[in-house]
């Protein structure tokens, strides 16, 4: 396994050949200190998780595409599996991960929106769609698009990306607001 991804407490010492030694007691500058081996031991590696959401504006979203959203700006990544240039998440190890997404987009005519969707998709296949809920201002419809995934099953290497499919016959535009535009995830077993 990724030595990294472990912790201990109190700190361990790894030979490299399969064996953990772990420090009796403190010991002073100028002693030798004494180690002593344990029959069992319990490694827990972190679980990963990651938050992550949109800084910079993302121009449009194309007519009756599925367009990858651009989560840019980073809150947490436990475990370094969230790529902010290529906005996927890629896992490194096998499990069970949920995830979570909202993202706000705008539109000029709300009449034209039916059908468009969130969606999670897993090595270039979509696997979960999600919905959305809609406000109006008089000539702006604003789209809440939100996804919750439940358990899905990840080897190592697979990929995760979070898209809007536009259905609208028009152009809709993801607004940079982190608050409103996110995507989290994190490996529950």
């Amino acid at each position: 396994g990724d030595m990294d991804e472990l912790r201990f407490s109190p700190s361990a010492i790894y030979s490299g050949t399969g064996t953990y030694t772990l420090p009796v007691a403190p010991f002073s500058a100028g002693s030798t200190p004494t180690q002593a081996y344990y029959d069992s031991m319990r490694m827990v590696r972190s679980q990963p998780s990651f938050r992550v959401k949109q800084v910079a504006a993302q121009a449009t979203l194309s007519d009756k595409d599925t367009d990858v959203i651009e989560f840019d700006g980073e809150d947490h990544d436990i475990g370094q599996q969230f790529n902010s240039v290529t906005f996927e998440f890629v896992a490194r190890f096998d499990g069970i991960f949920e995830f979570n997404s909202a993202v706000r987009a705008t539109l000029d005519n709300p009449q034209t929106a039916v059908g468009s969707e969130i969606v999670l998709s897993k090595n270039g296949t979509i696997i979960i769609k999600g919905g959305y809920s809609h406000e109006d201002d008089g000539s702006t419809h604003i789209m809440y698009f939100k996804l919750a995934t439940g358990p899905v099953e990840l080897e190592a290497g697979d990929v995760i990306k979070i898209g809007v499919f536009n259905d609208s016959g028009r152009t809709m535009t993801i607004t940079s607001q982190g608050e409103h535009t996110w995507f989290s995830g994190r490996q529950v077993s």
